[in-house]
């Protein structure tokens, strides 16, 4: 009888366990998913152009929410402006000439290149078709639009210049103004990126040494030190992503 009694006793104490244990999914409920993680947002500062093209290509194909980030494009006026946005916290990338990084690294900003993504710069010198410009030698005290003195191409052509013994003016105009004030003849010439350069080109302008920007690095993408330090995967990530 006693025997009896404590068998029934540890069977019931097994079964009110067995029913109180939160672990255990009630009879006909599916068993709960992990959550997912959540995307990491990376805020980009950007001035359109063509040679950031593997940027909005890989948001209009979703690749980065493939690699798992979250990638809202701000639009600033120019790459400047881009650089500016990510010192001040108002963005955490920004895509530029590797030279515009660098300065303002240089100067003590909270940037740090993560990655180049594109090579090489396809930026050239054009001028009127009957320019006498023909030669390297030939900028000597002539005034050339360029987007920026920290251009890698304008920095190739200067260099390229002085070599030369050639110092030229710059004057600081993007694409479409350096195209009109070369119309204009208020410029000898203009160093243009794309599309800007073919633009310039189809109306009929010149393309002068080509070759000096083949082995110049066009692109890179900069990211600020902090944002880097918390999401050093999702940058990776990021970087995956617009490299297709």
């Amino acid at each position: 009888m006693i025997i009896g009694s404590l068998m029934g006793l540890l069977i019931l104490t097994a079964v009110i366990g067995t029913s109180c244990d939160p672990k255990q999914e009630k009879k006909g409920e599916a068993p709960k998913q992990p959550e997912e993680a959540k995307a990491v947002k990376i805020i980009t500062a950007d001035a359109p152009t063509t040679h950031h093209l593997n940027l909005y290509v890989a948001q209009e194909k979703g690749l980065f929410k493939k690699h798992g980030v979250e990638v809202e494009i701000i639009e600033v006026k120019d790459l400047a402006a881009a650089r500016d946005a990510v010192v001040a916290g108002k963005a955490d990338v920004f895509w530029s000439c590797p030279t515009l990084a660098i300065a303002a690294i240089s100067g003590g900003a909270p940037i740090k290149l993560i990655a180049q993504v594109k090579k090489p710069c396809t930026s050239v010198l054009l001028v009127l078709s009957d320019s006498p410009i023909k030669e390297l030698k030939d900028l000597n005290g002539k005034k050339i639009g360029g987007i920026s003195p920290t251009c890698e191409a304008v920095v190739g052509i200067t260099k390229a210049a002085k070599k030369a013994g050639a110092k030229f003016d710059l004057e600081k105009l993007p694409g479409r103004p350096a195209i009109a004030a070369l119309e204009a003849g208020k410029v000898d010439g203009a160093i243009l990126e794309e599309p800007h350069a073919s633009i310039a080109e189809l109306k009929g302008f010149k393309v002068l040494f080509r070759g000096i920007s083949d082995d110049i690095p066009c692109r890179t993408i900069n990211a600020s030190t902090s944002f880097l330090k918390d999401n050093p995967e999702a940058l990776r990530n990021m970087v995956k992503a617009a490299k297709g």
